[in-house]
């Protein structure tokens, strides 16, 4: 009997959050708690935008607070990597999106693993390396593409669990999905 409580305890600890988008104080992009976040249904102020990846480095060092819509600082270049490299160890060909509890679930053949990202349909997924099928036509134009196509593809590397089953709210919310969609590659996914 103990061992089934830890064993509970132990999977609500690593549970996903629930996220639900509400009506927030103006300026506020998301408020969240360990197992709670909730994003603004409302527009930031003009000139100013919300981050997912900004509420990604938050959330690691802060197990409840908020995020406030800012001037745009996000990037729009970045230099090609592993630009032409396809990953031979994937025991997962095409079969994206991959649910997973742990990283195990994302193995490679070589043993080594991916990360099993929390989305926010309060499932977790597989994230995908840079030689996967979702990222062949990458892999075959990387050093054609602008500074600006490669940033728009490494946030589809970044964000690709989050797009899974991705709500219009939190879509529309976050510039990074504004930028993914801009450049129309993840047209499959969102």
């Amino acid at each position: 009997m103990k061992s089934i409580i830890l064993f509970n305890l132990f999977l609500l600890l690593f549970a996903c959050p629930v996220w639900k988008c509400v009506e927030l104080p103006t300026g506020i992009c998301a408020l969240w708690t360990n197992d709670l976040i909730l994003v603004n249904s409302q527009d930031c102020p003009e000139e100013t935008s919300c981050s997912i990846l900004q509420l990604k480095i938050q959330r690691v060092w802060q197990m409840e607070g908020k995020l406030l819509c800012e001037k745009q600082k996000v990037p729009t270049y970045s230099e090609s990597v592993n630009c032409g490299v396809r990953n031979i160890w994937s025991k997962h060909v095409q079969e994206h999106p991959i649910r997973c509890h742990w990283d195990i679930n994302c193995e490679l053949m070589n043993e080594k693993h991916r990360k099993c990202v929390c989305a926010t349909d309060g499932n977790s997924y597989c994230s995908i390396a840079e030689g996967d099928q979702e990222l062949d036509y990458y892999n075959t134009n990387c050093e054609f593409l602008s500074y600006e196509e490669n940033y728009y593809w490494h946030l589809y590397i970044e964000l690709f669990p989050l797009l899974n089953n991705l709500d219009k709210c939190f879509r529309d919310r976050f510039e990074e999905f504004e930028l993914l969609n801009y450049l129309n590659i993840t047209q499959k996914s969102i």
